[in-house]
């Protein structure tokens, strides 16, 4: 919707543009360390928020 809109209005074009940019942007994994020194997740954060 943000595209269609975007031809009219112009705010709503940059808008489009910078999603379209954030969405392709590659995401560096950088839990590593973390992961090494105290292990890797035993619970998803989906199951945690699920959980009672």
């Amino acid at each position: 919707m943000l595209k269609i809109f975007g031809v009219i209005f112009q705010k709503m074009n940059y808008g489009y543009h910078i999603i379209e940019a954030l969405n392709k942007y590659p995401e560096k994994f950088e839990s590593e360390n973390t992961w090494n020194e105290l292990g890797k997740p035993e619970i998803t954060l989906r199951a945690f928020a699920e959980s009672p």
